[in-house]
């Protein structure tokens, strides 16, 4: 008789973890995420933003060398598919379709931020989220 109490309780102590568990999980999991995906768009802001910065006394100049610099340096992240701005597309006659994508067809977060309040045009920063 003992023996049937104890294994009921045990299993009861047993599915009693297991739900705290769960439900801790599910808890850390969604706090986590949110988290994580705030720190995501902030960085992305952050790098679309410092990219207009940097490239646009170069556009202002003219001097398309040092943009495609900068645009090299923002795609030697690891976590940034494609950047580009629409004015180098226009200068170079490029189309939009022929934006590097080096992570294939994966999802991106895109990122924008102008170059001289627009003036000049906007900067455009593709993440890969998955990353």
């Amino acid at each position: 008789m003992m023996r049937g109490i104890l294994t009921k309780l045990t299993l009861l102590n047993l599915l009693a973890a297991l739900l705290v568990g769960t439900v801790l999980y599910l808890l850390m999991d969604r706090g986590l995420s949110s988290s994580m995906n705030a720190a995501f768009s902030r960085y992305g802001e952050v790098v679309a933003r410092e990219l207009a910065r940097s490239v646009e006394p170069s556009l202002i100049a003219h001097d398309l060398a040092t943009v495609q610099s900068s645009l090299d340096r923002v795609l030697d992240n690891r976590d940034v598919a494609w950047a580009y701005d629409l004015p180098i597309l226009r200068q170079s006659g490029n189309s939009g379709s022929e934006i590097l994508y080096r992570h294939g067809n994966q999802t991106a977060s895109i990122f924008t931020s102008p170059i001289l309040d627009g003036v000049i045009g906007t900067v455009y920063v593709g993440f890969i989220a998955d990353n």
